[in-house]
Protein backbone atom coordinates (compact mmCIF):
# COMPACT_ATOMS: atom_id res chain seq x y z
CA UNK A 1 0.00 0.00 0.00
CA UNK A 2 1.47 2.98 -0.88
CA UNK A 3 1.64 6.27 1.40
CA UNK A 4 -1.02 9.29 1.21
CA UNK A 5 0.98 11.95 -0.57
CA UNK A 6 2.10 15.03 2.30
CA UNK A 7 2.80 18.92 0.70
CA UNK A 8 5.27 20.86 -0.31
CA UNK A 9 5.06 24.71 0.24
CA UNK A 10 6.52 27.03 -2.45
CA UNK A 11 6.36 30.65 -2.96
CA UNK A 12 7.60 33.37 -5.02
CA UNK A 13 10.88 34.92 -4.92
CA UNK A 14 11.13 38.54 -4.49
CA UNK A 15 14.18 39.91 -6.28
CA UNK A 16 17.21 38.71 -8.33
CA UNK A 17 19.24 37.42 -5.48
CA UNK A 18 18.81 33.98 -3.96
CA UNK A 19 21.47 34.69 -1.30
CA UNK A 20 19.22 35.21 1.26
CA UNK A 21 17.03 31.31 0.29
CA UNK A 22 20.06 30.12 0.84
CA UNK A 23 20.96 31.12 4.22
CA UNK A 24 17.29 30.19 4.79
CA UNK A 25 17.31 27.07 4.21
CA UNK A 26 21.45 26.23 5.65
CA UNK A 27 19.50 27.49 8.62
CA UNK A 28 15.96 25.80 8.35
CA UNK A 29 17.83 22.44 6.75
CA UNK A 30 20.51 22.40 9.34
CA UNK A 31 22.46 21.57 5.28
CA UNK A 32 25.91 22.34 4.33
CA UNK A 33 25.42 25.35 1.46
CA UNK A 34 26.48 23.42 -1.30
CA UNK A 35 23.20 21.52 -0.36
CA UNK A 36 21.37 24.31 0.54
CA UNK A 37 22.38 25.50 -3.07
CA UNK A 38 21.29 22.79 -4.71
CA UNK A 39 17.74 23.06 -2.56
CA UNK A 40 17.31 26.68 -4.04
CA UNK A 41 18.91 26.93 -7.25
CA UNK A 42 17.96 24.81 -9.74
CA UNK A 43 17.50 26.64 -13.50
CA UNK A 44 13.53 25.50 -13.06
CA UNK A 45 13.58 27.84 -10.02
CA UNK A 46 15.37 30.67 -11.12
CA UNK A 47 13.68 30.31 -14.22
CA UNK A 48 9.82 31.23 -12.71
CA UNK A 49 10.85 32.58 -9.60
CA UNK A 50 9.82 29.94 -7.29
CA UNK A 51 11.36 28.77 -3.95
CA UNK A 52 10.41 25.61 -2.38
CA UNK A 53 10.18 26.52 1.30
CA UNK A 54 8.83 23.91 3.48
CA UNK A 55 8.67 20.08 2.19
CA UNK A 56 6.95 16.59 3.07
CA UNK A 57 4.30 18.20 5.71
CA UNK A 58 1.04 17.37 7.00
CA UNK A 59 -2.09 19.12 6.06
CA UNK A 60 -1.62 20.50 9.40
CA UNK A 61 1.83 22.09 9.99
CA UNK A 62 1.34 23.18 5.65
CA UNK A 63 -1.74 24.94 7.31
CA UNK A 64 0.21 26.56 10.03
CA UNK A 65 3.17 27.89 7.69
CA UNK A 66 0.52 28.97 5.33
CA UNK A 67 -0.95 31.11 7.76
CA UNK A 68 2.43 32.05 9.21
CA UNK A 69 4.72 35.15 7.89
CA UNK A 70 6.50 34.31 5.39
CA UNK A 71 10.60 34.94 5.01
CA UNK A 72 11.55 38.58 3.60
CA UNK A 73 12.91 37.01 0.32
CA UNK A 74 9.25 36.00 -1.41
CA UNK A 75 6.16 37.77 -2.12
CA UNK A 76 3.75 37.99 0.66
CA UNK A 77 0.86 35.77 -0.48
CA UNK A 78 2.83 33.85 -2.65
CA UNK A 79 2.55 30.93 -1.05
CA UNK A 80 1.07 27.66 -2.58
CA UNK A 81 0.71 24.06 -1.84
CA UNK A 82 1.91 20.97 -4.13
CA UNK A 83 1.25 17.28 -3.90
CA UNK A 84 4.42 16.48 -2.19
CA UNK A 85 4.70 13.67 -4.73
CA UNK A 86 4.88 16.02 -7.79
CA UNK A 87 8.46 16.70 -7.21
CA UNK A 88 7.67 20.16 -9.93
CA UNK A 89 7.45 23.50 -9.44
CA UNK A 90 3.71 25.50 -9.54
CA UNK A 91 4.10 26.53 -13.18
CA UNK A 92 4.57 22.89 -14.74
CA UNK A 93 1.40 21.49 -12.47
CA UNK A 94 -1.62 20.90 -14.71
CA UNK A 95 -4.38 21.67 -12.54
CA UNK A 96 -5.33 22.93 -9.00
CA UNK A 97 -7.97 22.39 -6.24
CA UNK A 98 -8.92 26.12 -5.01
CA UNK A 99 -10.81 25.04 -2.03
CA UNK A 100 -7.43 23.80 -0.84
CA UNK A 101 -4.97 25.92 -2.62
CA UNK A 102 -3.50 22.98 -3.77
CA UNK A 103 -1.40 22.75 -7.04
CA UNK A 104 -2.02 19.01 -8.61
CA UNK A 105 0.98 17.64 -11.18
CA UNK A 106 -1.17 14.85 -13.08
CA UNK A 107 -4.03 16.58 -15.41
CA UNK A 108 -7.01 15.59 -14.04
CA UNK A 109 -5.67 14.29 -10.74
CA UNK A 110 -8.25 15.24 -7.85
CA UNK A 111 -7.05 16.98 -4.50
CA UNK A 112 -6.11 14.48 -1.91
CA UNK A 113 -7.94 16.48 0.86
CA UNK A 114 -10.95 16.41 -1.22
CA UNK A 115 -10.49 12.82 -1.44
CA UNK A 116 -9.99 12.25 2.16
CA UNK A 117 -6.74 10.45 1.53
CA UNK A 118 -3.57 12.44 2.43
CA UNK A 119 -0.77 12.85 5.33
CA UNK A 120 -1.89 14.83 8.28
CA UNK A 121 0.58 15.32 10.47
CA UNK A 122 4.36 14.77 9.98
CA UNK A 123 5.10 16.33 12.99
CA UNK A 124 7.78 14.74 15.40
CA UNK A 125 8.80 11.84 13.52
CA UNK A 126 5.38 10.07 13.62
CA UNK A 127 3.25 10.20 10.06
CA UNK A 128 -0.37 10.19 10.84
CA UNK A 129 -2.68 9.48 7.77
CA UNK A 130 -6.33 10.36 6.92
CA UNK A 131 -7.73 7.99 4.47
CA UNK A 132 -11.07 7.95 3.84
CA UNK A 133 -11.06 7.31 0.25
CA UNK A 134 -12.89 4.04 -1.14
CA UNK A 135 -9.68 3.42 -3.14
CA UNK A 136 -8.27 1.63 0.04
Amino acid sequence: MESPPSFDLWARHRGTSLTDAVKWTMKLRSCSLADAMRYVLPVRNREHGWVQLYFDLGWLEAQEFLSAPLPDFVEPGSAVLLDHDSYTTPERCRGRCDAHRIYLYREGGSCPVCDGDYMLTTRGGFRTAVRTSRRY
